[in-house]
């Protein structure tokens, strides 16, 4: 094969998509490869440069063909875009892979940075930690929706939350079903168990007042139970309705 100056490379899970030109940036390779076969294949290639869009895995080949001695440029996906023939409705890995080499050619062209395997650790630690405070913030949103639909309203301060367990304990019966849902939510929900919810609520009713439930909510109750139970493996689910059989004799 002639020798390659500079490659296109669109990267994804499975399959790499290569476009590779030589100096006269005559195409001379169209090809795509296996993601476990692509490094073997760089690693025969004589050095060249090496252009790929700035996303998942991109810092991590950007490392490991810098060390077999390719010139690695990673560009920004929005500056790809342009070079895309037919635009976005032609949008497709060989069309990606040509737009990046051609991308890679502009002499004003703009490239990011290869992180170090450290930058790469603090960047994930940042990203972690915006995605709880994307969480906390959707899921303080969520709980004060719900307690306005029963007519409490609390400040937008989380330290406000900190007061819903005592608001709920001196609430209505209708308040008791929400303040079950709350503590699955705070939970782990992987862990939950429907009938589980029901026992809860059951012992949040005072000896005075017995609880008397809307029938709807024992329906949604009873049904989410089946389902859950019709996921678990039989021998799971024998060893349960023994449990629920003994507790109801106790």
């Amino acid at each position: 094969m002639e020798a390659v100056s500079r490659m296109g490379v669109d990267l994804a899970k499975r399959v790499t998509q290569l476009h590779c030109v030589n100096r006269q940036d005559r195409v001379i390779l169209r090809r795509s490869i296996s993601v476990d076969r692509f490094a073997e294949f760089m690693a025969r290639l004589q050095p060249c440069d090496v252009a790929m869009e700035a996303c998942a895995s991109a810092h991590h080949w950007a490392r490991k063909l810098t060390a077999m001695g390719h010139r690695v440029k990673l560009i920004t996906p929005q500056f790809v875009a342009p070079y895309r023939k037919g635009g976005a409705s032609c949008k497709n890995d060989a069309a990606d892979a040509e737009a990046i080499c051609e991308a890679a050619a502009r002499p004003r062209m703009r490239f990011v940075q290869v992180k170090t395997v450290e930058q790469q650790g603090v960047a994930t630690l940042h990203r972690l930690r915006q995605g709880w405070v994307e969480e906390r913030t959707a899921l303080i949103n969520r709980l004060r929706g719900l307690l306005a639909e029963f007519g409490i309203t609390i400040p937008q301060r989380i330290e406000a939350l900190r007061r819903v367990p005592e608001i709920l304990e001196d609430a209505a019966m209708s308040c008791r079903v929400l303040h079950a849902a709350l503590s699955i939510q705070r939970g782990n929900t992987s862990k939950f168990s429907i009938s589980g919810c029901g026992k809860w609520i059951e012992r949040s009713s005072s000896a005075q007042s017995k609880m008397t439930a809307p029938p709807a909510l024992w329906r949604c109750l009873e049904s989410a139970r089946s389902r859950q139970a019709q996921s678990l493996p039989p021998s799971e689910t024998r060893a349960r309705s023994r449990m629920a059989a003994n507790s109801r004799r106790g």
